[in-house]
């Protein structure tokens, strides 16, 4: 018994493929958590922001996310995957701000001057 050609399985890569592209496409939720550290009032600059607000603005500005592929030639075509993005902000307490401002005092350098950076930060594990 031998395939006829049209019968033959496609070794089609889902994620890649164009043809299928308007009726295949995975959806899935993708959940961003942010940590607000030292916007509590608690900070150098005393800034506050409620997580509330952030979260809001996040969900209505960036709601979801299509990626895409490139090959060598800056040719780019979209995934065939959409993602939903729910976010979760919460607030850093105010011991987390003190670790961070330890860790990123003994970590920031000035940076060279041929950056268009102004500190450079080099932690060692």
């Amino acid at each position: 018994d031998e395939m006829a050609p049209e019968d033959e399985p496609k070794n089609d890569n889902f994620m890649f493929t164009s043809t299928k592209r308007s009726d295949t496409i995975l959806e899935s939720k993708f959940f961003v958590r942010v940590l607000l550290v030292g916007f509590d009032g608690d900070g150098q600059q005393k800034l506050s922001l409620p997580s509330n607000t952030l979260e809001e603005n996040l969900q209505h500005s960036i709601f979801s996310h299509q990626p895409s592929s490139g090959d060598e030639y800056g040719e780019f075509s979209q995934l065939n995957a959409k993602f939903a993005l729910q976010y979760e902000v919460t607030k850093a307490s105010s011991n987390v701000l003190e670790e961070y401002e330890k860790i990123l005092s003994t970590a920031m350098k000035k940076a060279k001057q041929d950056t268009v950076s102004i500190f450079e930060i080099r932690i060692q594990p």
